[in-house]
């Protein structure tokens, strides 16, 4: 198991997969994560993280708005039928 300095905390490896992105959006992403001293993988990662659990809020505002607050949808266990 691999370990690494992330955030000034000892982190396991994290799982990663292949995603499509413009090239204009990765020749952007390369520059600002030197910037930051981060390699693309930590960087895009982490703003993509943000942007997302961000959205993911405002959606619930905007679905609860006037309501209760939404819990996610859970998935029904599945049947043996």
């Amino acid at each position: 198991m691999s370990t690494g300095l992330m955030g000034g905390l000892m982190a396991e490896e994290r799982k990663a997969m292949a995603v499509k992105l413009t090239i204009e959006a990765i020749e952007a992403a390369k520059i600002a994560a030197a910037f930051k001293g981060k390699n693309l993988m930590e960087y895009a990662s982490e703003v993509l993280l943000e942007a997302a659990n961000r959205d993911i809020e405002e959606g619930y505002r905007t679905r609860s708005a006037g309501r209760e607050p939404m819990e996610p949808r859970r998935r029904r266990p599945k049947t043996d039928e």
